[in-house]
């Protein structure tokens, strides 16, 4: 049977080597957190990276349909083309559309091969015949 004294001298012989791979399991722990710190930032940089590369190749896949808006067009029919849009204005309505238009407020009118469609006395689109 073991003394009191023996389990004494034994657990003073077992203490430091236990306190001893504490020590070392905290550095390893230690290390092990500046690993994972490291790799949750690599990571973190890598995904955003991937984010951008994707973004610039579906950039540069999609097709780009170049325009040229409405406002651009009357801007050079007046400017370069000398087509003033208020000289066309006056040309596009006899005076005798004018006071039809200015009677029905809406209403379709058809001359020459073409139908006028107002709506709230203004011109909103002309139809060539055959066009819906």
């Amino acid at each position: 049977m073991t003394t009191t004294l023996e389990l004494i001298e034994e657990l003073r012989e077992e203490i430091p080597k236990l306190q001893e791979s504490v020590e070392v399991f905290d550095a390893q722990i230690k290390t092990l957190k500046q690993c994972l710190h490291e790799t949750r930032n690599t990571l973190q940089s890598k995904q955003q990276q991937l984010i951008k590369l994707e973004k610039r190749q579906e950039a540069e896949a999609a097709p780009v349909a170049v325009r040229v808006s409405d406002h651009a067009v009357l801007r050079y029919m007046d400017r370069v083309l000398g087509l003033g849009v208020e000289q066309l204005r006056e040309q596009m309505l006899t005076e005798k559309q004018r006071e039809m238009i200015k009677f029905a407020k809406n209403c379709r009118i058809k001359f020459n091969g073409v139908e006028l469609v107002v709506k709230d006395y203004v011109v909103t689109t002309i139809i060539a015949e055959g066009e819906e």
